[in-house]
């Protein structure tokens, strides 16, 4: 269960970890989970998600960051290598949706 924590407009939430197997990659599933994620996020009442960089190789942080752009998330900070990268739920998922 993600950690909740208070954002200037409600309730967010922190994601640890997503993964996706990398034979599954580049096909869709990791948004899909995304999409679900914001999908059970809005259903709780929490109006923002914030996911951190795992990986501590350059290439494997700039895959992630690639990713979290694609789901509608901004860096939170300066330091835009291990920085925290969040947006507002509604955005993720009219994100998704459209399928940009």
């Amino acid at each position: 269960m993600p950690a909740k924590s208070d954002d200037q407009d409600g309730k967010g939430s922190f994601i640890f970890a997503i993964a996706v197997a990398p034979e599954h990659q580049r096909k869709g599933a990791g948004r899909a989970l995304m999409r679900r994620v914001a999908e059970g996020a809005h259903a709780a009442g929490l109006s923002f998600l914030v996911l951190m960089p795992q990986e501590r190789r350059a290439d494997d942080v700039s895959e992630h960051i690639a990713f979290f752009r694609t789901c509608g998330l901004n860096s939170l900070a300066s330091d835009r290598y291990m920085s925290p990268y969040g947006a507002p739920v509604l955005e993720i998922l009219q994100r998704l949706r459209l399928g940009y």
